[in-house]
C-alpha cells in the first residue's frame, strides 16, 4: 500500500458509536476499496468504493482475524467492507 493513501483508523469510541446504531451514515475514505459478499478479506468482491462516497451502515459490526468489518449499503447492494476504510458522518 502506498505511504501516501489515506487510511482512517477507526477508534474503540468511533466502533462502539457505529456498533450501536442502525442506518448511520458512513463515508469512503479513499476509492478502490473493495466492498465483499461476507466479511473476510477473502470473501468475493461485490463492488469498490469511491473517494468520499456515502452509504449507509447497517449496525453490523464484526471482526475477522481482528479486524472489523461493518457492513454497508452500497450502490444498491449489501457487503462488508473494513471499517478503517470509512468514516462515520
Amino acid at each position: 500500500m502506498d505511504n501516501n493513501e489515506i487510511i482512517n483508523e477507526l477508534s474503540a469510541e468511533e466502533l462502539e458509536k457505529i456498533a450501536g446504531g442502525k442506518d448511520q451514515k458512513v463515508q469512503a475514505v479513499k476509492a478502490g476499496v473493495n466492498i465483499h459478499e461476507l466479511p473476510g478479506e477473502n470473501q468475493r468482491v461485490i463492488a469498490k468504493t469511491t473517494s468520499g462516497a456515502i452509504a449507509n451502515y447497517t449496525g453490523e459490526l464484526v471482526y475477522v482475524e481482528g479486524k472489523p468489518w461493518i457492513k454497508v449499503k452500497w450502490s444498491g447492494k449489501s457487503g462488508w467492507i473494513l471499517a478503517k476504510y470509512v468514516k462515520i458522518l
